[in-house]
């Protein structure tokens, strides 16, 4: 769920996606660095040890003012 508030209420809405989790056994390295290259406070992060869990998305609803 994500949503997006405004003092506007015309700019208001949200959007929830909806599918099957898993749990990844093995993050690809590419996808690491991906994350290093957005987030620069991963850099000194173990990501590599952590869990990464991928969502097939099957749903889609929203409502408001996105773009």
């Amino acid at each position: 769920m994500v949503d997006h508030w405004d003092e506007e209420w015309s700019r208001l809405a949200w959007l929830r996606i909806g599918g099957v989790a898993r749990l990844v056994a093995e993050t690809p390295p590419a996808v690491i660095e991906a994350l290093r290259a957005k987030y620069p406070q991963y850099a000194g992060q173990r990501l590599d040890v952590r869990p990464v869990i991928r969502i097939a998305v099957e749903r889609v609803k929203g409502w408001g003012a996105f773009p």
